[in-house]
């Protein structure tokens, strides 16, 4: 097992990112275009920032270290450090569970915060794990990043994924991915949980799939038992005229969907400073969406995205852009 907070190694560092290295054209730009956006929600060194910059793509040359080293901490949580957090799996998680039945009720537990502690009225983007707990656990991003710290608390080892968005190949005007999860390490392997519906897959023989066993074989999610179906007790309800399980197969488990494997630390020295996703928030993202989209679709069809547009932040494709009518801010570290 390696240091989660440990780079990868040099000859994987160009897989990750906040943009995964992908050929095409056009799908540069449906990339580009999302996580310039990401970029202007929290500063760096927040938490979100940190999860969506440090994913690890998934794709041949990574496969066996993600699923080998990749997310695992050598750091035991520090006892009372996390004092909220620590409060809440201790109401959880009890003596004598398994591995599998602690992470099942931590997966399980988490959209019942927001009975206990209310909902902000609000997104925020860039708080702390505890204040995500007391805002009533928030997007899927948020909840998945609090899973795994959850999970290391009780000490079980988890890493929040990531599937970035891509237009889907069968009808370009809809959209696969979008979307972050989690991992937790249950009986040697890698488990996929879902805490915003409270979902997990589990195989025929009775154990836990992962990410990579849905991606190679969707039936994995859409095939469980009635009586799976049952003990799960999810959330999740039918979508674009598909049942739950076959519309997340179809939109995350897609093998062009990036997916990338993230890092995160309980006893991380991450700094919070939130942006409330307000109306005019709200408003400011989307005029610059629709500016991105529109300008690297121009640059995707005349193949200007080159390698070195690619790798460029906000503030440098702005500039480069002449993009002066872009309107939300780009947060420091601080």
């Amino acid at each position: 097992m390696t240091n989660a907070m440990d780079p990868v190694p040099a000859k994987l560092k160009k897989y990750v990112g906040l943009r995964p290295p992908v050929p095409d054209q056009s799908h540069r730009a449906r990339i580009m275009a999302f996580t310039l956006l990401t970029e202007c929600l929290a500063a760096p060194n927040t938490p979100f920032r940190a999860m969506a910059a440090n994913g690890l793509y998934l794709c041949n040359e990574t496969e066996a270290y993600i699923y080998d080293r990749h997310g695992f901490i050598n750091e035991a949580y520090v006892k009372g450090s996390r004092p909220i957090q620590e409060a809440w799996v201790n109401e959880v998680v009890s003596d004598g569970m398994s591995d599998r039945e602690k992470a099942i009720a931590l997966n399980r537990c988490i959209p019942a915060m927001r009975e206990k502690y209310g909902k902000v009225p609000v997104f925020l983007y860039g708080e702390s794990d505890e204040q995500t707990v007391l805002k009533g656990g928030g997007h899927c991003s948020c909840r998945s990043r609090l899973l795994t710290s959850f999970c290391q608390i009780a000490g079980l080892q988890a890493r929040p994924v990531m599937f970035w968005t891509v237009p889907d190949p069968e009808d370009p005007a809809k959209i696969l991915g979008g979307h972050t999860v989690a991992e937790i390490f249950v009986d040697g392997s890698w488990a996929f949980f879902d805490p915003m519906p409270a979902i997990y897959c589990q195989k025929p023989d009775g154990s836990l799939a992962s990410i990579r066993d849905i991606r190679e074989d969707p039936s994995l999610i859409t095939s469980m038992s009635d009586a799976v179906l049952k003990e799960m007790k999810h959330s999740a309800v039918p979508r674009d005229g598909m049942e739950p399980f076959d519309y997340m197969a179809w939109r995350f488990f897609q093998k062009i969907v990036p997916t990338c494997f993230s890092v995160h630390h309980v006893n991380g020295d991450y700094r919070e400073r939130w942006n409330y996703a307000t109306s005019e928030f709200k408003g400011k993202l989307n005029h610059d969406y629709e500016l991105y989209q529109r300008v690297l679709g121009e640059m995707a069809s005349k193949n200007e995205i080159t390698d070195e547009v690619y790798s460029m932040g906000a503030v440098e494709f702005r500039d480069f852009k002449g993009l002066s009518e872009a309107q939300m801010d780009v947060p420091e570290d601080w």
